[in-house]
């Protein structure tokens, strides 16, 4: 399950009240999580707040990329 707000922002991602960086580390799941941002050039313009629960890491960052995507549009 995911809950997403995306709205103006510096750039922050908040995943279930942690910073994205704390919340999966310093891997390749942060890189996922940007890559809406990337593609869109808007790197910096908005700040996510999610709210994600099941599956394992990996899974948690292709929902959150994909419901960031989604958002974007």
């Amino acid at each position: 399950m995911i809950h997403r707000r995306l709205l103006p922002g510096d750039g922050g991602i908040v995943v279930n009240g942690k910073d994205a960086a704390e919340y999966f580390g310093r891997g390749p799941a942060l890189g996922l999580l940007q890559a809406p941002f990337r593609v869109t050039e808007t790197q910096g313009r908005y700040s996510a707040s999610i709210l994600v629960s099941g599956g394992g890491t990996s899974g948690q960052a292709g929902a959150i990329r994909h419901g960031i995507a989604r958002a974007l549009l």
